[in-house]
C-alpha cells in the first residue's frame, strides 16, 4: 500500500449524474476504508507525493478543516488532486465530485463550509453511505428532498465535526462514537445551521438551484470567455436597473460592493449570487449561460438576503496572481524577510491570508516555509554556539579565581541561566571540567547541584 506508483482499490462515485453527487473527500474517504487505512494515511502514502500536493501530509490521526475544503475546492491543489486520484483509480469525471465548476463566478470565501453537515434523513435512507458535495456547500442549509434543516452538530455530544477525521466511518462521530442517523432528535436546537434559516421555502430553492449546477456539470460547462460583471450587466440592463444605487437598493446589496462587482474588481459570494437569482426569479445556470426563461413576467422579487451582513460585505478581491508570483518569487530569490514565517509574509508583506496562498502558489508557499524552518534552526545553532562558548569562558574564569564551575556558581553571569539544564549545555560544561580536572566521580554530581 506505501508504494506510490500502484493503483489503489477504488470505489465509484454515488449518484454521478444527479444533484445528490457524491463529494471528492467523502470518495476518498471511503477509498480509505476500502483500502484498510485511514484517509490520513491514504493522503500521505498516495496522494502527496507530487509538487504541490505536500500540504497533505498531516498526523495520521487527524486531518485539519482546511484540508477538506481543499480536497472539495476551487483552487489548484484541487485540480492537481483530481488529476492525481484519476491516475491512481482509473476513474473519469472526478473534477465534478469538487467546485472546480464555480471559481467563474464565486469566491472561495464562503463556498466551503469547514465543518461536516448532513441529513439524517438523507443519510438513514442512502444505501451506501456518503456525503454529497450539495451538503459540503456553505449556502445549502436545508436538504431539498425532505425540506428538513441539515445538521452540523452530533446530537448525542453536541459537538461539531470534521470530515477526514476519526478514521473512515461515514456517518459516525468520530468524538463519542454514536450514529448520525440511528436517531430521531434530527438536527440539534442550538444548531448554527438551525439559527440560520429565515426561510424554509427560499432555503428549499436554493439548495435545489445549486443542485441542478451540480447537474448542470454533467452535460454543459461554462465558456472560456465566461466573465461575471458581464453576466451580471446584462441581468440589470434586462431588468432596467442601470442606477447603481436603485440596483442596490432592489438586490439587497451595498452600492459599494455592487460598484465593485459592475466594474469587475470583486466577485461576490455564492449566498450573494443566489440571492441576485431569487431577485431577478431565474435560476442560477439562466443566469451564468445569460439565458431568459420563456413566460418570465419581468418582476423582481423581494430580496430575502437584504439586511444580513455577508450581502453587504460578501466581496472579496480576486487575487492578482502575476503580481503575487513575481513578489514570491523575488521573496526566494533575494532572500528577503528570511526570519519571517509563512504566515507573517503572507499577512505583513504579502496583504493575503495564508491559506490563499497555499492554495494558489503551493510550490512556492511550501518553499518559504521550508526556508523559514531552516533559518531557524541555523539561527538555533547559531546561539547554541554562543551559549556555550560564553560557558566555557566562565568557567575558566571561576577556575582560575578557585571556584568550582558548576550551575550555582555559572548562573549569575550567563544570560538565560535555564538553558543550563539543557543536555547539550551538561556535555558542554562536563567538557571544559575535564579541561580543567574536574573529573573527580565526588565532583561530578556538582554539575547538576
Amino acid at each position: 500500500m506505501k508504494s506510490s506508483c500502484t493503483e489503489i482499490l477504488r470505489v465509484t462515485p454515488c449518484d454521478p449524474d444527479g444533484a445528490q453527487r457524491e463529494s471528492l473527500a467523502s470518495l476518498l474517504v471511503r477509498t480509505a476504508r476500502e483500502n484498510d487505512v485511514s484517509p490520513a494515511q491514504l493522503l500521505e502514502w498516495k496522494f502527496a507525493t507530487g509538487t504541490g500536493l505536500q500540504m497533505l501530509k498531516f498526523s495520521t490521526r487527524a486531518l485539519g478543516r482546511s484540508v477538506g475544503q481543499s480536497i472539495n475546492g476551487c483552487s489548484e491543489v484541487a485540480r492537481m488532486l483530481v488529476n492525481r486520484t484519476e491516475q491512481l483509480t482509473r476513474l473519469d469525471g472526478l473534477r465534478r465530485s469538487t467546485t472546480l465548476a464555480f471559481a467563474p463566478f464565486t469566491t472561495f470565501n464562503g463556498l466551503l463550509r469547514q465543518q461536516l453537515a448532513w441529513s439524517v434523513q438523507s443519510l438513514r435512507s442512502q444505501e451506501t453511505k456518503y456525503y454529497p458535495l450539495l451538503w459540503a456547500l456553505e449556502p445549502v442549509r436545508v436538504c431539498p428532498e425532505t425540506r428538513k434543516p441539515l445538521g452540523s452538530l452530533c446530537p448525542t455530544c453536541r459537538q461539531s465535526l470534521v470530515l477526514l477525521s476519526g478514521g473512515s466511518h461515514i456517518g459516525r462521530c468520530y468524538r463519542c462514537g454514536s450514529s448520525l442517523f440511528e436517531t430521531n432528535i434530527g438536527a440539534v436546537p442550538a444548531d448554527p445551521i438551525v439559527g440560520s434559516i429565515r426561510s424554509i421555502d427560499y432555503e428549499v430553492w436554493v439548495a435545489r438551484e445549486l443542485g441542478n449546477f451540480i447537474r448542470f456539470q454533467t452535460v454543459e460547462s461554462l465558456s472560456e470567455d465566461f466573465s461575471y460583471h458581464r453576466a451580471l450587466e446584462h441581468w440589470l440592463d434586462l431588468f432596467e436597473l442601470r442606477s447603481n444605487r436603485d440596483a442596490a437598493k432592489a438586490l439587497g446589496a451595498s452600492p459599494l460592493a455592487l460598484f465593485r462587482w459592475r466594474s469587475n474588481k470583486a466577485i461576490p459570494r455564492l449566498r450573494m449570487t443566489l440571492n441576485l437569482c431569487w431577485v431577478f426569479g431565474i435560476s442560477l445556470v439562466d443566469f451564468l449561460l445569460l439565458r431568459r426563461p420563456s413566460g418570465h413576467d419581468g418582476r423582481l422579487r423581494q430580496s430575502i438576503d437584504a439586511g444580513m451582513r455577508h450581502a453587504a460585505v460578501s466581496t472579496r478581491r480576486r487575487i492578482d496572481k502575476a503580481r503575487l508570483g513575481s513578489e514570491l518569487s523575488t521573496i526566494l530569490r533575494e532572500n528577503r524577510y528570511s526570519m519571517m514565517s509563512f504566515s507573517e509574509i503572507c499577512s505583513r508583506k504579502l496583504r493575503r491570508r495564508d491559506v490563499v496562498i497555499r492554495q494558489n502558489f503551493p510550490e512556492e508557499a511550501r518553499l518559504v516555509a521550508r526556508r523559514y524552518l531552516e533559518n531557524r534552526k541555523l539561527m538555533a545553532d547559531i546561539k547554541r554556539d554562543q551559549f556555550c562558548a560564553a560557558l566555557e569562558t566562565v568557567a575558566r574564569f571561576l577556575h582560575a579565581r578557585g571556584i568550582v564551575p558548576n550551575y550555582k556558581t555559572l548562573s549569575p553571569y550567563l544570560d538565560r541561566p535555564s538553558k543550563l539544564r539543557c543536555a547539550w549545555a551538561i556535555a558542554a560544561l562536563r567538557r571544559v571540567r575535564e579541561e580543567l580536572g574536574y573529573e573527580d566521580p565526588s565532583e561530578q554530581l556538582m554539575l547538576l547541584i
